[in-house]
């Protein structure tokens, strides 16, 4: 029995979920979680495995056949009662079972129908069976063993390495939540529908992007010193990850090793180009870690206000007392009968909402009955009434953004929080970041801060601080990540906020999450990585390594975004604000939900993995490596397509069909194997590399990918918009200006055009700087 709150910032919300694997569940369960009545289309005779435990929870279930007319005319019948539609299949495969977008989006039903395919319908790809490692090897999300991204060095036979986390599906996931959110708010103003497509190759992009980002045609290389991102051994022979990127957080970080007169120039190792002298510090580094075990180190460091976190497994991250505490990790149950299992929290958590993550996970079937009895499921949905004015509508049918109207103050530095704020901008919302006056342009403010305006603002100032009262009037949204206690000490935290402003929708973000003994600490990706078991996995059984790029930071700001925007209509309905509350961890944590409970089965890890079993893994060809995707009833197929004889399989089908598909990969070219594969209806990929992927024409085409003049630095490449919403698009907004580009105009805009020089030479603002 599905247990449901009645304050869920989507409690009026009903989605019918036609979902498999991740992708379609993980957003089912993004929207249950916040309330929505999400019924679930299962297949009749339907098994379920370990991952539907946390997927499936919150959620009622049917069983329809979708090959049988009578079980479809029932879908068509619910369709037209709910307000979302998600599926993953391929394009056309709806349609060709009469549930597809024209069938179901004419006669301004107002549904929003939400499309979660492995390849775009306009991408030359698209009928490629869209498996997890075929997508990410299109992608270039496996690449070459043996250097980290974003660093130089890799073998230029180097082979792929593989991951078992769906950073494709779970990002596509991200962006289809937020998406279909702002999607029922613009419903709200004008009463429309439309269909939603998310590529999970297009979500790949977000996940990549520094990695994509060129600055006048330069990549990422060594920008900083290695050694403050280092991972040590310790003396219990675990490891430890230390994030000690600044100079005050390397004197912390030499005062927790007991060695403050190591480094006298500080900035000097920042920014260290001598390999013997990097080597010398390292081997010093070394020798003082493995001096005490590394929980003791953990805590020291953390105690000096300095970033450091143990490498753990998995399972010892859902033990955490941290992980219970914040509510990264709870405990569910799979139906009525089964016995109490771990699984992910919440990915976002509205304080002012009862969420429902508790709830239990349906047999399928299990509510054939209630759903056909339920009178929200039995009467077709009523169109919502006619535009609000002033919601006009432009040439193309395209109404405005689904933020638009809305205004948000961007109080965040790095990634994640940045992140959200760049995300909300492209749904629409006038988003203005504010940063500290001796605040520069890095290369990453490039990225994640395209679409917004700027102002340099010392908010510890009272003439900042009343500058920010001032903004505060007229707007919507705060987004912060200060360390803990920052927010409070400049008097501008949710409590103080609310005072002014009691509908404000406040999003917090950190580390660890908001309760529990770590809270407070202060952390980054890698910190995440280490301390959730991302890292131990990915090295297998070598040193702990991190996986690659910084999934955690742009999964936790898409994770906010969506919070946001759930919050946001839940005020448009009922006039109440509210704080939200996303981590690292907790992204982190749902990030490995596929792998929970993973001990005793064959998981892939460390660099040697190359996948999770003959029917899905990489091989080499004559010309590179491919990604290999295909059911198990398909094995025949493929073993036609490769060559292998029936005696080469094997009796157990695993190990002897591996080393026979290996064979014959390597006799012919990724090219030709993919054709092959393809036409015989399974999921075959040439790995790319990054460079291929910022190149391809397509994605040019599509706006995955940027190439923009900036008027500090020229021309900037870097990620676009994932999410493709048909009736109102959303835009990547204007290239990154130089931090402060927009003080004079925003001071105009609150009457103050005349206090801008007195404010600069008093230091509340500054002028806008460059890199």
């Amino acid at each position: 029995m599905r247990m449901t709150s009645n304050r869920g910032a989507l409690s009026e919300i009903r989605v019918l979920e036609f979902g498999h694997y991740t992708a379609g569940p993980l957003t089912g369960m993004l929207l249950a979680d916040q309330g929505a009545d999400v019924v679930l289309v299962d297949r009749p005779g339907r098994r379920l495995d370990g991952t539907d435990v946390t997927f499936r929870r919150n959620k009622r279930s049917i069983a329809l056949d979708l090959h049988d007319e009578r079980d479809r005319s029932t879908a068509r019948r619910l369709a037209r009662s709910a307000d979302v539609l998600i599926e993953n299949f391929r394009p056309g495969a709806m349609a060709a079972r009469g549930l597809g977008p024209d069938e179901l989006l004419g006669g301004g039903t107002g549904l929003i129908y939400c499309s979660l395919p492995g390849f775009g319908a306009d991408d030359p790809r698209a009928p490629v069976a869209g498996w997890e490692g075929v997508v990410t090897a299109a992608a270039a999300g496996y690449p070459p063993a043996g250097v980290e991204p974003g660093k130089q060095g890799a073998p230029t036979d180097a082979p792929p390495t593989f991951t078992a986390i769906p950073v494709a599906s779970t990002f596509a996931a991200l962006l289809a939540a937020s998406s279909i959110v702002g999607a029922l708010l613009a419903r709200d103003r004008d009463g429309s529908g439309q269909r939603i497509e998310i590529p999970l190759h297009d979500a790949m992009f977000l996940a990549l992007g520094t990695e994509l980002l060129r600055v006048r045609g330069t990549a990422r290389g060594f920008a900083r010193n290695e050694l403050v991102m280092g991972r040590y051994e310790c003396a219990d022979g675990r490891w430890i990850q230390i994030v000690a990127n600044s100079g005050r957080f390397i004197h912390r970080l030499l005062d927790a090793l007991d060695a403050p007169e190591w480094f006298a120039d500080v900035r000097g190792y920042l920014r260290i180009e001598d390999r013997d002298e990097a080597d010398r510090i390292r081997e010093r580094l070394t020798a003082r870690f493995r001096e005490r075990d590394a929980e003791d180190w953990e805590q020291a460091i953390n105690d000096a206000g300095t970033a450091a976190a143990v490498s753990r497994t998995t399972a010892a991250w859902l033990a955490h007392p941290q992980a219970r505490a914040s509510g990264a990790v709870v405990e569910g149950t799979p139906d009525d009968h089964a016995s109490s299992v771990l699984r992910p929290g919440p990915l976002v958590q509205l304080t002012g909402t009862v969420d429902a993550a508790v709830g239990q996970s349906p047999r399928p079937d299990a509510d054939r009955e209630a759903i056909f009895n339920d009178p929200a499921w039995r009467v077709a949905r009523t169109p919502s009434p006619s535009p609000v004015p002033g919601n006009t509508v432009r040439a193309g049918g395209a109404s405005d953004p689904p933020l638009a109207g809305i205004r948000v103050l961007d109080l965040c530095i790095v990634l994640a929080g940045p992140t959200c704020g760049r995300t909300l901008a492209e749904l629409g919302a006038d988003v203005i970041k504010i940063d500290n006056p001796r605040r520069r342009a890095n290369r990453l403010h490039r990225e994640v801060n395209r679409g917004k305006r700027t102002i340099l603002l010392d908010l510890a100032t009272t003439e900042g601080l009343a500058l920010f009262w001032r903004l505060l009037a007229d707007t919507d949204v705060i987004v912060e990540n200060f360390r803990a206690g920052v927010v409070q000490r400049l008097g501008i935290d949710y409590e103080h906020v609310r005072e002014r402003r009691p509908d404000i929708v406040y999003a917090s973000i950190n580390a660890y999450g908001h309760d529990g003994p770590w809270a407070g600490r202060p952390g980054w990706e890698q910190v995440a990585q280490a301390a959730s078991g991302m890292q131990e996995r990915f090295g297998g059984d070598a040193p702990p390594a991190l996986q690659p790029y910084p999934i955690c930071d742009y999964g936790t700001g898409l994770a906010a975004a969506f919070g946001v925007v759930a919050a946001i209509l839940q005020r448009a309905r009922t006039g109440e604000g509210q704080r939200l509350r996303a981590s690292l961890t907790q992204t982190a944590t749902t990030l490995q939900a596929t792998l929970f409970g993973e001990e005793g089965q064959a998981v892939a890890r460390g660099p040697e993995a190359l996948g999770s079993g003959p029917l899905h893994r990489l091989y080499r060809a004559s010309d590179g490596w491919l990604f290999v995707g295909a059911r198990g009833d398909q094995l025949g197929s493929l073993c036609d397509s490769v060559g292998v004889r029936d005696f080469e399989v094997g009796v157990d089908g695993t190990a002897q069909l591996s080393a026979a598909l290996e064979a014959r990969f390597v006799t012919a070219s990724c090219d030709e194997w993919v054709r092959r594969l393809v036409e015989a209806g399974l999921g075959a990929q040439r790995v790319r590399s990054i460079e291929e992927l910022a190149a391809d024409p397509l994605a040019r085409e599509q706006g995955l990918m940027l190439a923009r003049e900036h008027p500090d630095v020229g021309v900037v490449e870097c990620v676009g918009p994932g999410p493709r919403l048909m009736r109102t698009p959303v835009s990547a907004g204007r290239p990154a200006p130089p931090p402060g580009a927009d003080g004079r105009a925003i001071l105009d805009e609150l009457g103050m055009a005349s206090e801008y020089e007195r404010l600069l030479k008093v230091g509340v603002i500054a002028e806008p700087t460059s890199a």
